[in-house]
């Protein structure tokens, strides 16, 4: 009896529905039928890309690991397969100090050039159980403990920043022991000096290490300058740029450093040297019996 009224309650429904469609006008059902058209197209073009998406996306890789049998039967023979044990003096502790290939390939660097460069200086290295010519070479180089020694003795001439002086006094008693007796923040020391020697005597073919552990972009002092025994400073380290008449005549300079500077008669420059003289297109430096003379425009005599 329920299932009696339902049907009839739907019916009636029904044809009130059909019932409102008769009373619309045919611009009405024109404009219904066009909306439901459109609306029918565009969840069809939203299904395809759906079942498109579901097609080509990627699926996770489900990797299955099996469990070891105990069983006698399933046992690998111990013929099937050689294990090359890892010489202890060239045990592979790696760190920050290590060269990679992506150092070699984004710096545009070869690995052989760089092997073939030490080899070339003879150096007594021992022996380096390790493929030659590639980088596990040469991390296996970076284990030497007295290389900073060999490098420096056969290229005596090298200019050291203050952090690889500093490396090298901390490192004075480990350099003459076995690398692989040593702890290994005396191991991480060593590697680290290595590798800014190794990149110091072999800058054409050696990639830069751009980590900050190694690198230590902070000086020891805490300034981003270098120590002043490490720069070098040019002949005449200055450009005149113009001379300003006045009560007080100054001339008007910048330095090799790119810095300009205003100086008058008396004033010390970098290099030690102390302005004797300004004229109008030129300032005389005196230091010591050593003169220099700079010139708004350096022209070079023909001979």
């Amino acid at each position: 009896m329920e299932i009696r009224k339902n049907e009839n309650k739907m019916m009636k429904k029904t044809e009130d529905a059909f019932a409102r469609l008769r009373n619309f006008t045919p611009s009405q059902l024109h404009t219904i039928d066009s909306f439901v058209r459109k609306r029918m197209v565009d969840m069809v073009i939203a299904a395809a890309f759906i079942l498109l998406a579901l097609v080509f996306a990627e699926r996770p890789k489900v990797i299955l690991y099996e469990r070891p049998s105990t069983s006698p039967k399933s046992a690998v023979p111990a013929t099937s397969a050689v294990v090359t044990p890892v010489p202890e003096g060239n045990k592979s502790v790696s760190g920050p100090s290590d060269f990679t290939s992506d150092e070699f390939r984004i710096q545009d660097k070869d690995v052989s050039k760089l092997c073939g460069a030490i080899k070339a200086d003879h150096y007594k290295l021992g022996a380096i159980n390790a493929p030659p010519n590639s980088v596990e070479w040469l991390n296996a180089v970076l284990q030497v403990g007295d290389l900073f020694d060999k490098i420096t003795d056969e290229k005596p001439d090298l200019v050291l920043t203050a952090w690889i002086r500093k490396l090298k006094e901390q490192t004075e008693d480990g350099r003459t022991k076995p690398f692989k007796g040593l702890k290994d923040d005396e191991q991480k020391k060593i590697k680290r000096l290595n590798r800014l020697i190794v990149e110091l005597a072999y800058p054409k073919e050696a990639p830069v290490s751009r980590s900050l552990e190694v690198r230590n972009i902070f000086e020891l002092d805490g300034n981003y300058a270098p120590p002043p025994e490490l720069i070098i400073i040019p002949e005449k380290p200055y450009n005149l740029i113009a001379v300003l008449a006045g009560k007080e005549k100054r001339a008007i300079m910048r330095d090799y450093t790119g810095r300009v500077v205003s100086l008058k008669i008396g004033d010390k420059m970098i290099d030690e040297s102390v302005v004797t003289d300004i004229d109008r297109l030129s300032v005389t430096a005196k230091k010591g019996k050593k003169k220099k003379e700079y010139r708004i425009f350096e022209v070079k005599k023909k001979k």
